[in-house]
This record gives C-alpha cells, sequence and structure tokens, in this order.
C-alpha cells in the first residue's frame, strides 16, 4: 500500500495497479481463511474440552464406586471372620453344655451356666449371621450399581468416540473445503 502508483507513466500503470489489487485480494482471502481456520480450531478445543470433562466425570463415578466395592468386600470378609469365630464358639457351647447335662444333670448349677453360655454363644452367633448376611447383600447391591455404571460409562465413552470421529471427520472437510476455496480465490 505504501507504493504509489502517480508517477507511472502509459501501460505500467495498469499493470502496477492489476498487480497491487490481486495482491491486495490474495491478501484478504488469507485473512479470511485464516480466520474461518481459526473458528475451526476454537471448535475442535471446545470439543474436546467438552469431551475430556464428559470423560472424567463418568471415569470417577466409577472409581467411587469399585472403592465401594472394596470397602463393601472388606466389610464382608470381616463379617465372614467374626461369623465364623461365633460359630466355632456357638458350638463349643453346646458341646460343654451337653457334656455338663450328661455328667451332672439339667438341674444342677454347673448345666445352668452352661445353658446361659451356650445361649449368650447362640445369640451372640445370630447375631454376626444377620451382620455376615447384610454385607453380603450390601456388597451384592454395590456390585449391581457398579456393573450398571460401569456399563453406562462404556456406553458414554462409545458416545464420545463417534461423535469425536464425526466431528474430527467434519473439521477435516471444512479445513479442505477453507483451503481449496483460498486456492481458488487466488487463481481468479
Amino acid at each position: 500500500k505504501t507504493a504509489s502508483t502517480r508517477d507511472e507513466i502509459s501501460s505500467v500503470r495498469p499493470a502496477w495497479d492489476s498487480v497491487k489489487n490481486h495482491t491486495e485480494a490474495v491478501g484478504l482471502n488469507h485473512v479470511q481463511a485464516s480466520n474461518q481456520l481459526a473458528t475451526e480450531v476454537s471448535k475442535i478445543s471446545d470439543f474436546i474440552d467438552s469431551s475430556r470433562d464428559k470423560r472424567k466425570w463418568s471415569e470417577d463415578n466409577v472409581r467411587t464406586l469399585q472403592t465401594q466395592i472394596k470397602a463393601a468386600y472388606k466389610r464382608m470378609v470381616d463379617s465372614k471372620k467374626v461369623y465364623e469365630i461365633r460359630c466355632r464358639e456357638e458350638i463349643q457351647a453346646n458341646h460343654l453344655f451337653h457334656q455338663e447335662v450328661a455328667r451332672t444333670g439339667r438341674e444342677t448349677s454347673g448345666a445352668e451356666r452352661a445353658h446361659g453360655k451356650h445361649e449368650k454363644a447362640r445369640m451372640g452367633m445370630e447375631q454376626a449371621e444377620e451382620a455376615y448376611r447384610s454385607a453380603a447383600v450390601s456388597l451384592e447391591e454395590t456390585r449391581a450399581s457398579w456393573q450398571k455404571e460401569t456399563e453406562n460409562c462404556a456406553e458414554t465413552f462409545q458416545e464420545l468416540e463417534s461423535s469425536r470421529l464425526t466431528a474430527l471427520r467434519d473439521s477435516a472437510w471444512k479445513v479442505t473445503n477453507i483451503g481449496s476455496a483460498c486456492c481458488v480465490a487466488d487463481d481468479e
């Protein structure tokens, strides 16, 4: 734009003006193509950020449920151990009660104490059994929830991947069309 054609004479001036106008038109086409490409890049960037957030949210949900499964499994194993101990205690108390009855009779104070210990052991066993049962049910519910969330996560990942491929394909076509339009405009 700083070059002046006022001083040119005869046929050089129209040629100079033509070169100048063509150069300005090419520059304007390239600026427009650059703006279009920048818009396309921002769309892809926004899409990637959105996909990353959705992926992270799904993964976090599954990880949370995995942690809950581990905790529920640990509770169930601990409950099972306590239940097994209480069962052994009940068996021993029952055995001692029957031995005491066989040795001294049912109405003796030793038999009464052995019966009390047996009842106490039986109640402890029943409580441990209930705790074990509830821990097993809780583990199964957590596992089912984890399985459902994992399936949802896999579906989300599939949708995100499909959307990503579609967006990248469309973007590639747009970029190709921008480049092609710029080349056509340059040739005119």
